[in-house]
């Protein structure tokens, strides 16, 4: 498990918005959505 990953997760769960937080990390929002996609699948 990657920090930025935890990062783009609590950004995401804050916002409720995975383009406002690949617009605040300034990266692709498809990048936030492949962590989070990882993430869940590592979690289960």
């Amino acid at each position: 498990m990657q920090v930025q990953t935890l990062r783009y997760f609590l950004m995401v769960a804050t916002t409720g918005s995975f383009l406002a937080t690949a617009r605040h990390f300034e990266v692709p929002a498809s990048s936030v959505s492949r962590a989070i996609s990882s993430l869940e699948s590592e979690l289960g």
